[in-house]
Protein backbone atom coordinates (compact mmCIF):
# COMPACT_ATOMS: atom_id res chain seq x y z
CA UNK A 1 0.00 0.00 0.00
CA UNK A 2 2.72 2.51 0.72
CA UNK A 3 4.53 1.90 -2.50
CA UNK A 4 1.50 3.08 -4.48
CA UNK A 5 1.26 6.10 -2.41
CA UNK A 6 4.83 6.75 -2.71
CA UNK A 7 4.40 6.33 -6.39
CA UNK A 8 1.19 8.88 -6.80
CA UNK A 9 3.39 11.30 -4.89
CA UNK A 10 6.19 11.25 -7.45
CA UNK A 11 4.33 11.50 -10.25
CA UNK A 12 2.41 14.69 -8.88
CA UNK A 13 5.57 15.88 -7.87
CA UNK A 14 6.94 15.17 -11.80
CA UNK A 15 3.99 16.75 -13.18
CA UNK A 16 3.84 20.10 -11.51
CA UNK A 17 7.30 21.39 -12.77
CA UNK A 18 5.98 20.05 -16.17
CA UNK A 19 2.87 22.11 -15.46
CA UNK A 20 4.99 25.32 -14.59
CA UNK A 21 7.19 25.07 -17.53
CA UNK A 22 4.16 24.67 -20.21
CA UNK A 23 2.74 27.98 -18.59
CA UNK A 24 6.14 29.51 -19.28
CA UNK A 25 6.52 28.55 -22.46
CA UNK A 26 2.92 29.35 -23.22
CA UNK A 27 3.62 33.33 -21.61
CA UNK A 28 6.73 33.20 -23.94
CA UNK A 29 4.48 32.43 -26.99
CA UNK A 30 1.61 35.13 -26.44
CA UNK A 31 4.64 37.59 -25.88
CA UNK A 32 6.18 36.56 -29.06
CA UNK A 33 3.05 36.74 -31.24
CA UNK A 34 2.05 40.00 -29.71
CA UNK A 35 5.15 41.58 -30.28
CA UNK A 36 5.04 40.59 -33.74
CA UNK A 37 1.54 41.47 -34.36
CA UNK A 38 2.94 45.12 -33.01
CA UNK A 39 5.65 45.10 -35.38
CA UNK A 40 2.96 44.15 -38.35
CA UNK A 41 0.75 47.25 -37.19
CA UNK A 42 3.44 49.75 -36.53
CA UNK A 43 4.58 49.16 -40.37
CA UNK A 44 1.30 48.70 -41.95
CA UNK A 45 -1.55 50.48 -40.47
CA UNK A 46 0.07 53.52 -38.65
CA UNK A 47 -0.08 57.20 -40.23
CA UNK A 48 4.12 57.33 -40.67
CA UNK A 49 3.65 54.15 -42.63
CA UNK A 50 0.71 55.13 -44.43
CA UNK A 51 2.00 58.47 -45.40
CA UNK A 52 4.99 57.39 -46.80
CA UNK A 53 5.12 58.10 -50.56
CA UNK A 54 7.10 55.98 -53.33
CA UNK A 55 10.73 56.44 -53.08
CA UNK A 56 11.36 56.32 -56.87
CA UNK A 57 9.75 59.40 -57.36
CA UNK A 58 11.68 61.24 -55.09
CA UNK A 59 14.09 64.34 -56.49
CA UNK A 60 17.46 64.45 -56.00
Amino acid sequence: MTGAVTTGRRQRRRSRPIKVLAVILVFLLVLLVSYALWIVYENTLTPAALDQGPSISATP
